[in-house]
């Protein structure tokens, strides 16, 4: 059977955090996504992370653990199915009880809408973005180029989020 620390081993937790949307920054911070974060909260120090927000700390399979609410096992195979590490992996007894089934919900839950008030706030930033540009156009009577393809490129950031894709392409140019 293939131990923990195998997996540790195997993965950096900047990807770990990556995958499961927390990036780091460019100072080596993330949002935590077990409280709701608005300035990040979460450092790396050798491939452990700590929030000095909410004081939650660990490894990858801790972090794999604390989004999923699920055992040490699970989060192992969670993330040898997501990083492709290709370890065969063998679970024991499977039963959970029902206090661990309404902890992992509660988790779950709360991550969700993590990502969801996150998802919001970046719609948010690129609508005021757009706007700025768009008030620059109106003012100016035109635009150049380079501002038209930032324009256009918020507007398929915002279809994305808002799950508009695959509109009309030319729909949201400013000519």
């Amino acid at each position: 059977m293939v131990k923990a620390e195998t997996i540790r081993n195997s993965v950096r937790l900047a990807d770990v955090l990556a995958r499961y949307g927390s990036p780091l920054n460019e100072r080596g911070r993330a949002l935590c996504p077990f409280h709701l974060d608005s300035r990040p909260s979460m450092t790396v120090k050798n491939e452990h992370y700590k929030c000095w927000a909410c004081g939650e700390s660990g490894d990858a399979i801790d972090f794999v653990r604390g989004i999923n609410g699920c055992g040490v096992q699970e989060a192992m195979e969670i993330l040898n199915r997501d990083f492709s590490l290709g370890y065969n992996l063998q679970r024991g007894d499977t039963r959970r009880t029902p206090y661990f089934n309404a902890e992992r919900e509660k988790k779950v839950k709360a991550y969700k809408e993590y990502l969801e008030a996150k998802k919001q706030q970046e719609i948010e930033d690129i609508t005021r973005l757009r706007r700025i540009l768009y008030r620059a156009y109106v003012r100016g009577g035109c635009i150049d180029k380079e501002k038209e393809m930032m324009v256009n490129e918020l507007d398929r950031k915002l279809d994305r989020l808002l799950g508009l894709e695959g509109g009309d392409e030319d729909a949201g140019d400013l000519h």
